[in-house]
């Protein structure tokens, strides 16, 4: 949530008044993110929390972090992706799209689960794009 659609996000959602919890990979550009979302929305409340969705051993510690120091979540919104044109496979063997895309948010959102339940009206929104159109990606069936 340091670019795109997800800084947007959450710079609405600071405006008002909300939370809102940065998971990036990177830590430098979660800090210039939450820099800059703290300006545009006049809210300080603003964490970060590093966040691999490639990787299941990053998404099972940032979610026991989270679990540690929240009484609920009352929405999360799944956006992290990633595109290339080359075939890569993540930590855990699998292909980097899937991995990142969607497997990275269904495990995330399972471990969340009981946080959101203790929220009375909880949200989930997965966020995608059209990006795939614009690139030459072809998913591999045999190979995923």
């Amino acid at each position: 949530s340091n670019t795109g659609i997800g800084k947007y996000t959450a710079i609405e959602l600071a405006k008002r008044g909300a939370h809102v919890i940065l998971a990036c990979r990177n830590q430098e550009r979660a800090e210039a993110a939450k820099k800059e979302i703290q300006i545009k929305s006049n809210n300080n409340h603003i964490d970060i929390e590093i966040l691999d969705t490639s990787s299941f051993q990053s998404v099972r510690e940032c979610a026991s972090r989270l679990k540690k120091r929240l009484p609920r979540i009352d929405v999360l919104i799944n956006n992290a992706g990633v595109l290339t044109e080359s075939h890569e496979k993540s930590i855990d063997g699998y292909e980097i799209h899937l991995a990142t895309n969607h497997l990275g948010h269904f495990l995330l959102t399972n471990l969340l689960l009981d946080l959101l339940k203790k929220a009375p009206s909880a949200r989930i929104i997965n966020v995608s794009a059209l990006a795939h159109k614009f690139f030459n990606c072809q998913i591999h069936w045999d190979d995923i």
